[in-house]
């Protein structure tokens, strides 16, 4: 990978434009075949783009200088390797997701876990206290009660639970 301005690829990804060197030093770069190898003599750095947004950089090596039907074809590419590109991107991106999303559902599930253990050990300790004991809501409604705080009431847990206190319970005045 190359940042934007390093080197030929960099410097076409940096202006969103096609760089040419001509006349390659010797020893630059050699283009190497099943059947030999030579030094080319242009090397022509193509950005990819879509949107606006360079996604990669192709670098072409010739022997010659590219014709004008050349350019044309590497200009004709740019549009389907974009789509590609970007097609490859947001699969990838969607993996990745999905991965973090598999890992938040573990982590999700072991946190469901830990509670569970945690009121389990909390109905525990209120089952087994002698004292009543319920919780109340913002708005006074019953959000748990122990046995103890049932059988003091004379009420059954489901009759408590979600009601609202003031009108199952009070001592002297509806009020």
């Amino acid at each position: 990978s190359f940042a934007p301005g390093e080197g030929i690829v960099g410097q076409a990804a940096l202006e969103k434009r096609s760089v040419t060197v001509r006349d390659v030093p010797e020893g630059y770069l050699r283009v190497v075949s099943g059947l030999g190898g030579a030094p080319p003599r242009v090397v022509v750095a193509v950005p990819i783009r879509s949107l606006e947004r360079v996604l990669a950089v192709v670098e072409v090596a010739s022997f010659a200088p590219l014709e004008p039907e050349q350019w044309t074809l590497v200009a004709e590419l740019e549009e389907p390797v974009a789509l590609n590109l970007e097609i490859l991107l947001r699969s990838r991106r969607t993996r990745e997701l999905l991965e973090r999303t598999r890992e938040q559902a573990v982590e999700l599930e072991a946190q469901q876990q830990t509670l569970l253990a945690a009121e389990e050990r909390t109905r525990l300790l209120l089952d087994s206290a002698g004292e009543g004991i319920f919780g109340l809501d913002t708005e006074g409604r019953f959000t748990f009660v122990n046995p103890a705080a049932c059988r003091m009431l004379d009420w059954a847990p489901e009759e408590l639970v979600g009601g609202p206190s003031h009108e199952l319970i009070h001592s002297r005045r509806a009020d």
